[in-house]
């Protein structure tokens, strides 16, 4: 929970403080409700595409292996820096007075911060260790 409410911050502070600077995007509004609202409309939308893309990709492999991983790995490749580049610009089409991408450049440089905040913040699994006894 608390790792939620640090990415969610994080994500508000990208679209408040970093998204003004990238050229050909402007956001109106305070870190605080603004930006906040739009992190957790950015963080609820990825999370429903990345459960619906997770779906996709368990029918496409359990269907066919080899050509499901064809498919998917690198649909994976490009969607992980499109999907929030493309949800930025969805949210700029639906709140026009508070965030401004003209053109794709810096929805894409958005996009890219995004994702490596998300790799950044994500939850680690580790492998269980052998201790080693025999």
């Amino acid at each position: 929970m608390i790792r939620a409410i640090i990415r969610l911050f994080c994500f508000a502070f990208i679209i408040s403080y970093l998204i003004p600077v990238l050229p050909g995007s402007a956001f109106k509004g305070d870190l605080f409700p603004e930006a906040v609202a739009l992190a957790m409309l950015l963080g609820v939308t990825m999370f429903l595409f990345n459960y619906l893309f997770s779906v996709s990709v368990e029918g496409t492999v359990s269907v066919n292996e080899q050509q499901g991983t064809r498919v998917v790995i690198p649909f994976y490749v490009i969607a992980y820096w499109l999907v929030p580049t493309i949800m930025l610009k969805i949210l700029a089409l639906c709140f026009p007075a508070t965030l401004g991408l003209k053109g794709w450049l810096g929805a894409c440089l958005a996009g890219l911060s995004i994702c490596v905040l998300q790799r950044m913040t994500r939850a680690r699994v580790s492998a269980p260790t052998s201790t080693g006894q025999s």
